[in-house]
Order: structure tokens, then C-alpha cells, then sequence
């Protein structure tokens, strides 16, 4: 797997970032009966970082994602491993 590359973005508040991201393409649903072609809703994601979730939701307001007809944006913690 290719390790994503930080790039420097400018966010909705005018503000410079640097941060993870990349499109993503069509997924795999594996089982333990083998793996199959599957949809979802994701089209891409980015790794922020903010106090809480409220925080980056807050930051997030007038995103471009939300000048499309019923775009969103989820936002998801990105938990540790015990012991890694």
C-alpha cells in the first residue's frame, strides 16, 4: 500500500494546513465466504486534527462539500491500538 504524501491545503476559514488525504476508489466487501465488488458513499477522506470532534465540525462550516445537493462530511476519531 502507498503511503499518502501530507500536502499543504487552504481550509474554509482562509487558513493554511497541512494534512492527509486522497479520492478513493471502488471498494471490496471481503467475507469469509471471499470478497465481492461493493458501493458506498465514500468518495474520499482526510486526516484533521482538533481538539473534538465539535471543534473540527465547527471549523468545517461553509465547506465546498456542502454546495453539492445532500453533501456531508463525516467525521470520524481515529482510535489508538492498545500496545502499538
Amino acid at each position: 500500500m502507498a503511503e499518502v504524501a501530507p500536502s499543504a491545503h487552504l481550509d474554509c476559514t482562509g487558513r493554511t494546513e497541512e494534512r492527509k488525504d486522497s479520492p478513493l476508489g471502488k471498494s471490496l466487501l471481503v467475507t469469509q465466504g471471499g470478497a465481492k465488488p461493493h458501493s458506498n458513499d465514500l468518495g474520499g477522506y482526510s486526516i484533521l486534527q482538533a481538539e473534538s470532534k465539535e471543534a473540527l465540525a465547527e471549523s468545517l462550516k461553509g465547506h465546498p462539500h456542502f454546495m453539492m445537493p445532500e453533501g456531508f462530511i463525516e467525521v470520524v476519531d481515529l482510535m489508538p491500538i492498545p500496545g502499538m
